[in-house]
């Protein structure tokens, strides 16, 4: 193929997406939507195909000088070298990858240790195989761009793919500001992108069900289903009642459980929010942990593991989710955070023919943070008791629903 002349090159025009030129083997002319030319170098490495480095930009950097880098990177590629890594380490410049998990260490005590695995898989999954190895002041924002523009619809781990893009997204532009503050680069790329070109993302509810006649059926069947273990049956059972989020349940430890002041103290470690959250157990539920306390044993936690192998020495919520598909309950009515849902739009709406609770309460229950830290101190010991009394009041509901539950007639 012959190479790409000067005026050739000027004389390339702009398309409505952006566009590669060859010159050589491996070195491209780029021409983004705005008309912006770069030269860049295309490789693969152990088949598998690479992000383009950009060399420079046309026409400030010659033919001449981008042919020449790339003999140069060609060499590296052809002795298994990536020439990322090589001219990050030359420039002194970190990588991408580098300085996200330097900024994700940050946030190791902010936030809980759900979101922090997660987050990182979610980047070690989709992102950091991509730009990982690209130095941070060559990330731009079309490699950004076509990053996201490359998720597709698929599901993976429990969320759509544009979710967890959009989780990326979020990632991605933090871990940049991050090299902004440590002057790494002047500006921060992400925020030139173009939003509306990419896909939107359909957000979805926890499924949930919140007639009588349809909670009923889920509370009956999953009374005729007892079989595996005690810990799993009351896990579920108690997420009907509590309002908490499935891990909150599955990790709760004895020393969070208060018998004498009837309620829960939640560690603010294992808060989404990292705030302590304090719960008022129903009559029921108290009975329910009188139970529980005899056949744990006394250990550290309410739900032990079965399996000994498991290292958090606790159930893990995952088997919550197992116990309402084998019960028949499909995950279009109810999943594990649709419980919460449920209650919440019971309480709020009313049960039977009272009034429905104040949103405010009905949120602090749920531990959804409202105003400031001063408003919070006050809701929680202000509405304290209008919460223990909706807390009753949504146990009896569950109760009246549940008559057949063969649980309750044991305790």
């Amino acid at each position: 193929m012959p190479q790409l002349a000067h005026k050739t090159i000027e004389a390339l025009k702009v398309k409505d997406k952006a566009y590669f030129e060859q010159d050589i083997e491996n070195l491209f002319i780029r021409v983004s939507k705005a008309g912006s030319k770069h030269w860049v170098f295309r490789y693969s490495l152990g088949r598998k195909q690479q992000a383009p480095i950009t060399l420079g930009k046309f026409p400030l950097m010659k033919a001449a000088e981008a042919r020449d880098k790339r003999n140069e990177y060609k060499k590296l590629v052809d002795d298994g070298i990536d020439p990322k890594e090589f001219r990050a380490l030359e420039q002194g410049m970190p990588t991408f990858k580098a300085m996200f998990e330097r900024w994700h260490t940050t946030k190791k005590t902010a936030w809980t240790t759900n979101t922090f695995d997660k987050s990182f898989k979610r980047m070690q999954t989709h992102v950091l195989p991509i730009i990982g190895k690209l130095p941070v002041d060559e990330i731009d924002t079309l490699t950004i761009f076509n990053l996201l523009e490359s998720f597709t619809s698929k599901a993976y781990d429990g969320f759509s793919m544009m979710e967890t893009r959009d989780y990326c997204k979020s990632y991605i532009k933090r871990t940049l500001d991050y090299c902004v503050v440590k002057k790494l680069i002047k500006f921060n790329p992400y925020y030139a992108i173009d939003h509306k070109e990419l896909p939107a993302t359909k957000h979805k509810n926890f499924a949930t069900t919140t007639d009588d006649k349809g909670i009923e059926k889920i509370l009956a069947k999953l009374a005729n289903n007892m079989r595996g273990s005690w810990q799993v049956t009351y896990s579920v059972k108690l997420a009907a009642h509590l309002m908490l989020r499935p891990n909150e349940i599955a990790g709760l430890k004895w020393r969070e459980v208060y018998f004498e002041d009837q309620r829960l103290v939640i560690e603010d470690h294992r808060m989404k929010k990292r705030r302590e959250h304090d719960v008022p157990m129903s009559g029921q539920v108290l009975e329910i942990f009188k139970y529980l306390y005899d056949l744990s044993g006394g250990g550290e936690y309410v739900f032990p593991a079965v399996n000994v192998r498991n290292k958090s020495g606790h159930i893990g919520s995952n088997s919550m989710r197992v116990r309402l598909r084998s019960s028949g309950i499909k995950k279009e009515q109810l999943t594990t955070h649709g419980w919460r849902a449920m209650a919440a739009t019971c309480l709020t709406g009313g049960l039977g023919d009272e009034d429905g609770y104040d949103l405010h309460i009905v949120k602090k229950q749920l531990s959804h943070l409202i105003g400031s830290k001063t408003d919070q101190a006050y809701m929680r010991s202000a509405y304290y008791q209008k919460r223990k009394a909706m807390m009753q009041a949504w146990s009896n509901k569950v109760d009246l629903l549940s008559v057949s539950d063969p649980l309750i007639q044991k305790i």
